[in-house]
């Protein structure tokens, strides 16, 4: 007697995950799975999610935002989640896109320009006759105006944001997202370049009440 041979059918399908708006953190280099791509606030999002807006710079000359079409700069709320403006005012923090590149851009308004610091990058205001700031570590620099003064403490080190130093400069007591290593006695141009503490008198660091 023969043995009767079964063979079962097998339906073959493609699987599509959904991934959820703005679950997953951007990978290196912006990498999102699917159709979602890296937003402003690095997470993955589809065409619904928040749009990374960046202000290009060339030598100096500054240009418009470029805007993706049909979107404001303006807060977006999605399933009762609010998102933060996409452009950076001054003193806000800032995110610096292609450092060390001819194409480097960020998110600071129109006027203004991210300047890495060693406690984090800082949107400025660009001043024809303000003060020279490194816009990436060792890279170009920007004359920019000093942060406004603020009723922070140089002698306690207190009254700043988090990782943010208390210096006085010609009289003028504001916080800064800089700090430098110069000693009493050593060379300085500003109050920054010295350690915390100090304050740059006649081109040197000094202890000052």
């Amino acid at each position: 007697m023969r043995a009767l041979l079964v063979t079962p059918l097998v339906f073959v399908s493609c699987f599509s995950p959904a991934y959820e708006e703005g679950g997953l953190a951007c990978g290196p280099g912006g990498a999102c799975p699917g159709s979602q791509t890296c937003r402003a606030d690095n997470r993955c999002w589809s065409g619904t999610g928040p749009t990374v807006v960046f202000v290009e710079r060339d030598a100096g000359a500054e240009a418009a935002p470029q805007v993706e079409a049909g979107v404001e700069h303006a807060p977006q709320v999605e399933a009762g989640v609010e998102h933060a403006p996409l452009v950076r005012q001054v003193g806000e923090s800032c995110d610096p896109a292609n450092v060390g590149l001819p194409n480097r851009s960020d998110d600071c308004a129109t006027g203004l320009v991210c300047v890495q610091g060693n406690m984090g990058s800082t949107c400025f205001k660009l001043c024809a006759d303000g003060e020279s700031r490194l816009t990436d570590p060792g890279g170009p620099s920007a004359v920019v105006c000093p942060l406004a003064p603020s009723a922070c403490d140089p002698v306690l080190l207190s009254g700043c944001p988090p990782f943010w130093v208390c210096y006085r400069q010609a009289g003028v007591v504001g916080c800064d997202p800089q700090s430098g290593g110069q000693r009493p006695r050593e060379a300085c141009t500003y109050s920054r370049d010295c350690l915390p503490g100090l304050e740059c008198v006649a081109g040197y660091c000094a202890v000052t009440m």
